[in-house]
């Protein structure tokens, strides 16, 4: 059985806060959920991304953009996608330089 609509984003919203909260696993593991659920929901992937940023898994973090973005490419040109890719840069090149 498929979940009716709604639960994947429930995750996700959940995933949300507690990235708030600086739970990022917990945060992680309900954007993974959420994925899981709906495979092609685009806001999960990015949760991931960001859950996974906090957690210094810049390589992981990176994976989890881009399949947002193979998803659906015009995600590009939303700012806050330019402004994740722009935080996961600096954070790369701090790691290359540490």
């Amino acid at each position: 059985m498929r979940p009716c609509g709604g639960i994947h984003v429930m995750y996700k919203d959940r995933s949300v806060a507690r990235l708030g909260m600086c739970n990022y696993s917990g945060a992680l593991e309900d954007a993974k959920e959420a994925s899981t659920l709906s495979p092609q929901y685009i806001e999960a992937y990015l949760c991931q991304g960001d859950a996974l940023m906090e957690m210094e898994q810049f390589d992981e973090a990176e994976k989890c953009y881009s399949v947002s973005l193979q998803i659906d490419p015009s995600i590009r040109r939303s700012r806050s996608f330019k402004d994740r890719v722009e935080r996961l840069q600096q954070k790369l090149g701090a790691a290359d330089i540490s």
